[in-house]
C-alpha cells in the first residue's frame, strides 16, 4: 500500500493492496498443496474443489474492483489493466518464493548442524 499510494490515488491503492492480498493468497494455495510436489506438479493433480474456490474467489475479487455498489462500500477505485497485473505478479512471486523454500528444505534438512 505505502508504495502504491506514491503513484496512485488513495482508493486505488487501497483497491491495488487488497488485490495483491488476495491474489497472492489464492498463489499460496497452490503453492501449499503439497510439501514435497512442486507447483508445476501439484497442478496435475485434480481438484475440482480447488478450481471452484479459486475461480469464485476471483470472480469476488473482481466484483469488488470493477461493480461501482461494492467499489463504493470498500471505498476501492478500479484498477487499470497494468495495475491488475501487477497485483497478479506479486502475487506470483510470493508463490515463487515459498516454491524457492519448498525447494531447499530438503537440502536444509540434510545439513549437519555445527554443535
Amino acid at each position: 500500500y505505502a508504495v502504491a499510494s506514491t503513484h496512485l490515488p488513495e482508493a486505488a491503492a487501497r483497491a491495488f493492496a487488497f488485490a495483491t492480498l488476495v491474489l497472492a493468497n489464492v498463489a499460496l494455495i497452490f503453492s501449499k498443496r503439497s510439501n514435497t510436489q512442486s507447483l508445476w506438479a501439484s497442478l496435475r493433480t485434480r481438484n475440482r474443489s480447488l478450481w471452484l474456490v479459486v475461480a469464485l474467489t476471483l470472480a469476488l475479487l473482481l466484483l469488488a474492483l470493477y461493480l461501482p455498489a461494492l467499489r463504493g462500500v470498500l471505498r476501492f477505485e478500479p484498477l487499470s489493466a497494468g495495475a491488475l497485473a501487477t497485483a497478479a505478479a506479486l502475487g506470483l512471486l510470493c508463490a515463487l518464493g515459498l516454491e524457492g523454500l519448498k525447494a531447499l528444505s530438503p537440502k536444509l534438512a540434510k545439513k549437519p548442524s555445527a554443535a
